[in-house]
């Protein structure tokens, strides 16, 4: 089994650094496909990232990210009980929407009324896209502001468009 991570998940979004973990018979296999598939991050950057591991720094950072995850969840849970939570501790969370909202026009209307959010279509591979938007639960600056955009997300939800919406 081979790991793969990276400090702009773990950390920091800038952090550009990742990381691969395998048995020892696969480290050349997995050096040489790291090369031939990325470019490297500057020397200076993974010296900060190898320093931030080794002192401990990364794994404290790492912990009062999640425990700030947490508690963002715990907020949107309040205010957006039907939305699928998944098992993991995510700063994000998918909503499926209610007929007779579509994606692109939940979207818009939550951006008119200040709140940012991103239709499926977004994220897509392929042209079909379930009716459902992507909510970041990590851009709000503070608990403050995600209450008040997870209460108007929850007043879209409750109150669909009025005459349908355009297809």
């Amino acid at each position: 089994m081979i790991y793969v991570s990276s400090l702009s998940k773990a950390l920091a979004p800038g952090f550009r650094t990742g990381f691969a973990v395998s048995p020892p018979a696969l480290t050349a296999h997995v050096a040489a496909a790291a090369r031939a598939a990325a470019t490297m991050p500057s020397a200076a950057l993974a010296g900060v990232a190898a320093d931030l591991i080794a002192s401990g720094a990364a794994h404290a950072a790492r912990a009062a990210q999640r425990t700030e995850t947490l508690a963002r969840l715990g907020i949107a849970r309040e205010y957006l009980p039907n939305a699928a939570f998944t098992a993991a501790v995510t700063p994000h969370l998918w909503i499926a929407l209610p007929e007779p909202w579509r994606a692109d026009p939940f979207a818009a209307e939550a951006y008119r009324r200040g709140v940012a959010v991103s239709p499926a279509s977004a994220f897509a591979t392929t042209r079909i896209a379930p009716e459902a938007v992507r909510v970041s639960l990590s851009a709000p600056h503070d608990h403050a502001q995600l209450r008040r955009g997870l209460a108007i997300v929850r007043d879209l939800l409750r109150d669909p468009p009025l005459g349908g919406v355009t297809i």
